[in-house]
């Protein structure tokens, strides 16, 4: 096959590998013979102002994904991969580069290392740029969609399935078992985790447990009762606490509203602005709040909820870890409401 270009360049962060990244690195080889693919960094992922860069993946995670991907592509004979500190890498003094396939977003660093090569008295690169590959919603894929848990790797919207339906009788059952790892004291919780992205609480009698160990949730979600009894007073389910709540909203026993979905949206993105801790009332019930917790958190937060008594016996908390896989039993879970 004759290819126009011997040699061209591309790159990025290539964080949680998705639909975007392989229609640039196609359209890469599509043109170029070889292709030098630079992969940022991890100390250069640390000095860009990216959202949520704390929880990126590894360079040498983000490597191996991409060697897998190429690979699958039968590219691996006419790639070059260099770690990239900065955003011009071997484009700079490498006269034999004649292309650099970028997005709309990375066209200014294109732009950037064309007038470094003119100070090295090097060619100026042609600059192909590669279209967003878009989700439903008309955005274009990216990782940091991804890292805020708003899509996954294919572009597809966790929140589009329809909200306000009932869970069928037959899994009611299968969700009063813990759906993650059940602990007996909050405080367990964290004695062996990392500083959670972000923490989100269901449950007046966790939010409470949490106040009693000085711990602040980023979210908490209660509907002042405890076992369905509705408690005296606000003060008996939020010692400790003063003020308003922030969202007040509607939620039937065994549904999820779609009010309490957008409410959380809100909620999740008000909380990345400001690191204030958000309190919601619901009205109803907040026995299934974990599932669009988990659907809208992002990747590598916590949510922990207290699980129901077995015979009256009090059994302890279930702390969920927000992950691509958590999201998608989610996404097949909400498929069978009625």
């Amino acid at each position: 096959m004759i290819y126009k270009y011997k040699l061209v360049a591309t790159g990025g962060t290539f964080d949680r590998f998705h639909k975007g990244h392989k229609a640039l690195l196609e359209r890469a080889f599509a043109v170029g013979e070889k292709v030098i693919i630079g992969v940022t960094s991890a100390w250069m992922v640390s000095r860009e102002p990216r959202v949520l860069k704390e929880i990126v993946l590894p360079y040498e995670k983000r490597v191996d994904d991409l060697k897998t991907y190429l690979k699958q592509k039968r590219f691996l004979d006419r790639d070059i991969i260099e770690k990239l500190n900065d955003i011009y890498g071997p484009t700079v003094i490498n006269g034999d580069v004649q292309a650099i396939v970028c997005t709309r977003e990375t066209r200014k660093g294109a732009v950037e290392i064309n007038k470094e090569r003119a100070k090295h008295g090097k060619k100026r690169l042609a600059i192909i740029e590669c279209p967003f590959i878009t989700s439903l919603d008309h955005y274009h894929i990216s990782s940091t969609r991804i890292r805020l848990g708003q899509i996954n790797r294919q572009g597809e919207i966790l929140t589009r399935y329809s909200f306000g339906k009932a869970l069928p009788y037959d899994l009611r059952n299968s969700l009063k078992k813990p759906i993650d790892e059940l602990y007996a004291h909050v405080r367990e919780v964290f004695d062996e985790v990392k500083k959670p992205v972000m923490l989100i609480s269901v449950g007046d009698v966790v939010y409470q447990k949490l106040l009693e160990q000085r711990i602040k949730p980023s979210i908490a979600i209660v509907d002042l009762k405890i076992g369905r009894k509705k408690l005296a007073s606000q003060g008996d389910a939020l010692r400790g606490w003063r003020g308003q709540f922030d969202y007040v909203v509607k939620n039937k026993a065994g549904t999820v509203s779609k009010t309490l979905i957008e409410v959380l949206k809100k909620a999740v993105k008000r909380y990345l602005l400001t690191k204030k801790t958000l309190l919601i009332r619901i009205i109803g019930e907040e026995d299934l709040a974990v599932i669009p917790a988990i659907l809208v958190a992002p990747l590598q937060s916590i949510i922990i909820y207290g699980q129901p008594p077995l015979n009256g016996i009090p059994v302890g908390v279930v702390k969920v870890i927000v992950t691509e896989e958590k999201k998608k039993w989610v996404v097949d879970l909400l498929k069978k409401f009625l």
